[in-house]
């Protein structure tokens, strides 16, 4: 019983990390993500200027 017990804390143990981990890479990406996007609307906005054209 005790080793089932050492196995299963174990298994949670790297089980928690992992999803700790996807968690901070699905924020990293999400961050990446608004930023490119925020990148891309100025440069939209900046060449539409240029242009002459508003949106």
């Amino acid at each position: 019983m005790s080793q089932l017990r050492v196995l299963q804390q174990s298994h949670l143990a790297y089980v928690e990390a992992h999803e700790e981990r996807l968690k901070n890479r699905l924020k990293a990406a999400e961050e990446h993500h608004n930023n490119i996007t925020d990148q891309m609307n100025q440069l939209e906005q900046e060449i539409l200027a240029l242009l002459g054209e508003t949106v």
